[in-house]
């Protein structure tokens, strides 16, 4: 698995991640991915992540 989607993975987890943005009402919304602080605050959140694998399969960051 690459490891920029692992740090994708943990970026979103404990910190935010800006994945889009879109148009409406004349303004540019910006779309951002953040977990609530409830699931970012012990590190052994960690090992609840998956990422997707090259084969397309989801892989716990903790079989990493």
């Amino acid at each position: 698995m690459p490891v920029t989607d692992v740090y994708s993975a943990i970026q979103a987890q404990f910190g935010s991640l800006t994945v889009s943005q879109y148009n409406e009402f004349s303004r540019v919304w910006w779309v951002i991915l953040q977990s609530e602080p409830k699931h970012r605050q012990d590190p052994g959140d960690l090992a609840r992540l998956y990422t997707r694998s090259s084969q397309g399969d989801m892989v716990p960051l903790s079989a990493w």
